[in-house]
């Protein structure tokens, strides 16, 4: 009986499938259907004319490939290109979809850099020292030695190898980053565009990659673009965080500011619907004309955001689709946990939807198990947003929750995404007071950088007025 190459070495294989060879004459280009095995013991490609066959059409060295990578970085590309080492020569593949042509290269990539770790600890084991290896001539032959592997570091250091090979594949073409997340808000369904960023994620990305991330998200083609700052300490943050009501923080006392007001509570209130009559009367018109662009802080806690959304919504709900504007909001995962967890609110509702954030979610709880469900924050997600940038925020490095929250990669890939997107687009960006702790330098920054910046600020001091209540 004629066993196939698969049948015999199966246990060896680390990918397969059908693939398109690219077969170059002197005159004419053509592909050649082959069945295509990646082995991991001899590092090689062989390609057969069938599946059932033994003997291959040729094979190719994994260990001679200098780059392997697709031939474009559309969403769409299917082919992908070998180059080998110390030869002018390229091998040129076709998959059937693009899927299969990231997971050739992942595949193609984790061999290799596992071949990379192999040489080094044969390596580290082979140059043992003249004293220990006299000792070991002393006590024997040394036939019965051999380099000992710790299986668990070698699986883990694939893994770490694999996921990173993914995450570069995935930024180079943003293939199934970027996810359309159907959801129903106050009765309406809706679909809502959402990436997830894991820090190492946005560590990766550079001035190309954030552009193709920018076109990837379909903004539309704003020309203009309004930058709402996180605005906190106001009533709307106070409505939102109901367990902080208890503590002395969530307490209005006399000219307290943590509530946002230097008279008293109801002018905090009063201060948020000046907002909405402002967003009312001059951002929305000048978003729409401009088919503008709308970048904000996406959680609910935001006094900018909570006035734009009550301005926002009916606007959305009566255009819909032919909404001139687009509303780009990004947050932190962790501010979102609470909900998240519960499956309460909006965020709820996405972070179950979507496959990205969905498959975060264990390591996040575990992470911040030992954190009192009362000190978490209860964020929602705005409605108003069309779009979501989602942060994971934090390094899973074995400490406590707050010391794992690092926010550096974020504040990179936001202050590149701002610099590539209003690179050739006017911008303005609001700001508003919220608690004596608002960091005036981060306004005094963007004036000095010559943005254009709009500081509201409407409530009533108490050296304006001299009644108190």
């Amino acid at each position: 009986m004629s066993y196939s190459f698969l049948h015999e070495r199966g246990d060896d294989v680390e990918y397969s499938s059908w693939l398109d060879k690219e077969s170059a004459s002197m005159f004419v280009s053509e592909y050649q259907r082959r069945f295509c095995v990646l082995t991991k013991s001899d590092h090689s490609i062989r390609y057969f004319k069938s599946e059932s066959d033994r003997k291959p059409a040729g094979i190719l060295n994994t260990w001679d490939f200098v780059s392997v990578e697709p031939q474009t970085h559309d969403t769409d590309c299917k082919v992908f290109v070998i180059t080998e080492n110390g030869k002018e020569r390229q091998y040129v593949f076709q998959a059937s979809t693009n899927e299969i042509m990231l997971d050739w290269i992942h595949h193609i990539k984790a061999v290799n850099n596992l071949n990379e770790e192999a040489r080094a600890k044969s390596k580290n084991v082979a140059s043992v020292s003249v004293i220990e290896n006299a000792k070991l001539q002393q006590q024997g032959p040394l036939e019965s030695f051999r380099p000992v592997f710790n299986d668990d570091d070698m699986r883990s250091e694939v893994m770490t190898t694999k996921e990173k090979t993914i995450d570069e594949m995935k930024i180079k073409t943003m293939f199934r980053m970027i996810e359309d997340v159907p959801v129903e808000v106050d009765g309406v369904e809706l679909e809502k565009k959402v990436l997830y960023l894991t820090n190492k994620q946005c560590s990766m990305f550079d001035e190309e990659g954030t552009d193709r991330c920018i076109q990837a998200l379909d903004l539309g083609q704003p020309k203009c673009i309004i930058r709402l700052i996180g605005s906190y300490g106001t009533a709307q943050d106070y409505r939102v965080h109901i367990q902080r009501r208890d503590r002395p923080e969530g307490q209005y006392k006399g000219q307290s500011l943590e509530f946002g007001s230097e008279i008293h509570a109801e002018d905090s209130y009063t201060t948020q619907k000046q907002l909405v009559v402002f967003f009312k009367n001059c951002l929305l018109p000048l978003a729409k004309k401009t088919k503008a662009l709308i970048i904000l802080s996406c959680a609910d806690d935001c006094a900018l955001t909570g006035a734009l959304e009550r301005v926002v919504l009916p606007e959305l709900d009566r255009l819909g689709a032919n909404c001139p504007f687009k509303i780009l909001g990004w947050g932190q995962a962790h501010k979102y946990l609470y909900k998240s967890v519960k499956q309460e609110g909006l965020c709820g509702k996405l972070s179950n939807s979507s496959e990205a954030w969905n498959s975060r979610l264990d390591q996040m709880t575990s992470l911040f198990s030992s954190v009192d469900a009362g000190e978490l924050d209860r964020c929602d997600l705005t409605k108003c947003c069309t779009h979501y940038i989602i942060f994971e925020g934090v390094d899973f490095i074995g400490r406590s929750a707050e010391e794992s929250k690092n926010n550096g990669p974020s504040s990179r890939f936001k202050n590149m995404f701002l610099s590539v997107i209003t690179a050739v687009l006017p911008s303005i960006v609001i700001v508003t007071t919220g608690n004596i702790n608002y960091n005036y330098e981060n306004v005094a920054s963007l004036t000095r950088r010559n943005i254009p910046t709009l500081l509201l600020d409407s409530r009533q001091r108490s050296f304006t007025c001299s009644e108190k209540k």
